[in-house]
């Protein structure tokens, strides 16, 4: 048993060894903010990735980022235009 300050709240808090957490457990609104958080860097981790991946396939077609990224931009215009009609 040791104790943390809580990463969101501030508030010291004992924890275990072996369920090493960041929060603190009494409080739910820090677990919340905990999930969002790690929600966020997990789409934010598969965006670098998808990118990535589009980047070696636009190179293997000999095209420049530059390229991509406004081929990707008239997608998306095209895209939001169909859903407006």
């Amino acid at each position: 048993m040791g104790t943390r300050v809580c990463e969101f709240c501030g508030r010291s808090y004992m924890f275990h060894a072996n369920g090493d957490s960041p929060v603190c457990c009494g409080r739910g609104e820090c677990v919340g903010l905990q999930r969002d958080r790690d929600r966020e860097k997990a789409r934010l981790k598969k965006r670098r990735q998808r990118e990535k991946a589009r980047a070696k396939t636009a190179q293997a077609d000999g095209l420049t980022p530059a390229d991509v990224a406004w081929i990707m931009r008239s997608m998306r215009r095209q895209i939001t235009r169909m859903r407006a009609e």
